[in-house]
């Protein structure tokens, strides 16, 4: 993705198989090909197509991503799973949620 086409504070994803990291864009890193995001959910999905998984990750930690690895998050993705969200309680820690973001960013990035 072209970095000209991104903007702070906008809401991208990170495609991995039937999961889907959305954030919001923080800064772009140019000279490192980086990028700062704020996670927010992890969205997973099933084979069968039913209701996906929605884990809340707004409450973690911050990380750095390779920029070509984003795309910019349409409003009509976007908005079911902010709806969602607003179902967790804020300021509660998903250890669980965590931990697969994690293991997420090592299959993406290596």
């Amino acid at each position: 993705m072209n970095t000209t086409d991104l903007s702070t504070h906008q809401i991208i994803f990170i495609e991995n198989r039937r999961e889907h990291l959305y954030g919001e864009l923080i800064q772009v890193i140019e000279d490192r090909g980086m990028s700062w995001i704020r996670p927010l959910a992890l969205v997973q999905h099933t084979q069968d197509n039913l209701e996906p998984t929605v884990l809340d990750l707004r409450d973690g930690p911050d990380v750095i991503c390779p920029t070509p690895l984003l795309r910019a998050a349409l409003d009509t993705q976007w908005l079911p799973i902010w709806v969602a969200l607003q179902q967790f309680p804020s300021g509660e820690v998903a250890t669980e949620a965590h931990a697969k973001l994690r293991a997420l960013l090592r299959a993406v990035v290596g």
